[in-house]
């Protein structure tokens, strides 16, 4: 019984280690973030096709609180919304945040200072034929 409790113990240890601190453990740590290159696929005519897409999107990458949308702890944001367009978990050191919800996945690092979004509805689900799969990389700045 002890040696199960010790090895309980053990693996609770190892799978609740924090990571060590890093820049997006500081608190108001934010991230304005312009697109450069945006790609996907779109319908026309019934048939689908590879495309590049020209934008000037702008998003925000900001801490939040804990709320009803979620409990991570960095969000992305279009600053003309209310809504959130993804909910992202700091990895790697603190250094980098991997963002993933129904609509969108999404990938930041700290090291590099670039986002790269994607925008997953359209092309497998059904009645989704106006919706345009896209991937966007964004160059981002500290704010």
């Amino acid at each position: 019984m002890r040696a199960t409790m010790h090895a309980v113990l053990v693996l609770l240890a190892m799978t609740t280690t924090a990571h060590p601190r890093g820049p997006l453990d500081e608190p108001d740590k934010r991230f304005l973030c312009i697109s450069e290159a945006s790609g996907g696929i779109k319908n026309i005519g019934g048939s689908w096709i590879g495309t590049g897409f020209q934008n000037d999107d702008k998003v925000l990458i900001t801490p939040t609180k804990k709320n009803i949308f979620t409990d991570n702890p960095y969000v992305i944001l279009d600053p003309g919304k209310k809504l959130p367009i993804t909910s992202c978990n700091i990895y790697k050191d603190g250094t980098q945040l991997y963002c993933d919800t129904y609509f969108y996945n999404g990938f930041f690092s700290t090291e590099t200072l670039r986002l790269q979004l994607i925008y997953k509805l359209g092309y497998a689900q059904p009645g989704t034929i106006n919706d345009t799969p896209n991937i966007t990389g964004f160059r981002c700045s500290p704010i």
